[in-house]
């Protein structure tokens, strides 16, 4: 994890974002404290049954023309993060310039928690994301 992903001042009021360097993977699972029976009931540790809950991280990939449109998917994801009450915003891969041209900035992120998939198509739409443009699909993992 990087070392500035500890700055933040967690005494301000209001709900916090805190931006990490997430694995070089697909997707992670963060283990929860809570554990559930097959049939989504939560119980008790102790409880027979019971399996631990995980929730998984799937990182989302932006290829976008310019910086302000990095700037742009930032700030929409931190304010949505920020009006669910605070979370967190995993890097696969920070903003990138590209050997494409014209030039573009690649990236890959995910959130806890995770935004809906709906959500994630109107930014996209909005920034005008092309994730499978040119060349750009073996450059991911």
């Amino acid at each position: 994890m990087s070392p500035r992903a500890f700055n933040v001042d967690w005494t301000r009021e209001g709900p916090a974002v805190v931006e990490l360097d997430g694995p070089c993977a697909a997707y992670f699972e963060i283990p929860l404290d809570l554990f559930a029976t097959p049939n989504g009931e939560l119980e008790a540790e102790s409880h027979p049954e019971a399996a631990r809950l995980v929730q998984r991280v799937a990182y989302l990939s932006f290829v976008v023309s310019d910086d302000l449109r990095v700037k742009l998917i930032v700030s929409r994801v931190s304010a949505r993060l920020k009006e669910l009450g605070g979370g967190y915003i995993w890097w696969r891969q920070r903003p990138t310039p590209t050997a494409d041209e014209p030039p573009r900035v690649r990236m890959r992120l995910g959130t806890t928690p995770e935004l809906p998939t709906a959500w994630w198509q109107r930014l996209g739409k909005d920034v005008d994301n092309h994730p499978a443009g040119r060349n750009t699909a073996d450059r991911y993992n």
